[in-house]
């Protein structure tokens, strides 16, 4: 199962762990394991400086120009399909409110329930019939398939162009960060010291940051009991370009 149930609280550090009037744990964000990069620190920044040297940051602006984060503890499937369709331009064919088509989480459930997803998350398959059933042309890439070289062709290939995105299923506790399984998109890939720039949609919970290819591959190659992790290639089919 592809959830993020451990996302609710009892996980968290002690530094960050507080009650409120009700008695009730409380977490404030959580620090990042020692081998990520938060985007926004002084090397992360140089980091991003390098990187947009390179011709693999091209997908990251159309992304953070469509930044959407979770608005529940299990919607980071439903945040990164809004994010990353939104950003490929594909029209949703459908009213989002007044006179305005627009993706949002409350309008894509369309394999299975919004209750369905909200009680139990979803797996790797149903994600992609998710973004099938809303406009995306959709490669699926099981982890534990693919070799370290071929991933990090993926992720060179996806960071290359805004035209399509390269989405993770991954394992949490394989990055050494607190829950289990969660998506989020990749915004870019600094070449020389391999590392993949993670948009995490649980913002709550970490922000934006840099992490070594290798680990991330290692994160989506993690099979459950349930299902298995990876990632996708995703772009826009031709049936779904913008209209006026």
């Amino acid at each position: 199962m592809i959830s993020n149930k451990t996302d609710q609280g009892s996980s968290g550090s002690s530094s960050n762990c507080c009650s409120n009037d009700n008695n009730i744990e409380s977490y404030y964000k959580l620090s990042l394991p020692p081998n990520h990069i938060e985007f926004s620190s002084e090397e992360g920044k140089k980091i991003f400086r390098e990187a947009i040297q390179s011709k693999y940051m091209e997908g990251f602006f159309v992304l953070a120009e469509h930044s959407t984060p979770q608005s529940d503890l299990t919607n980071c499937s439903l945040a990164t399909l809004a994010m990353v369709l939104n950003s490929l331009k594909v029209d949703p064919k459908r009213i989002w409110k007044g006179s305005w088509r627009w993706f949002v989480e409350d309008m894509l459930p369309c394999c299975m329930t919004r209750e369905t997803i909200t009680r139990r998350g979803m797996t790797f398959k149903e994600f992609a019939c998710l973004s099938r059933c809303n406009g995306a042309s959709v490669q699926e890439f099981p982890g534990d398939h693919i070799d370290l070289d071929l991933f990090r062709e993926f992720l060179r290939d996806a960071c290359s162009t805004d035209k399509k995105h390269l989405v993770l299923c991954y394992d949490r506790k394989s990055l050494g960060q607190v829950g289990t399984g969660h998506y989020s998109p990749v915004g870019g890939y600094h070449q020389e010291r391999d590392l993949a720039l993670v948009m995490d949609v649980a913002r709550f919970k970490y922000p934006t940051y840099w992490v070594p290819v290798k680990a991330l591959w290692e994160s989506v190659r993690f099979v459950d009991g349930i299902s298995t992790r990876g990632f996708y290639i995703i772009s826009s089919s031709p049936s779904s370009s913008l209209q006026n």
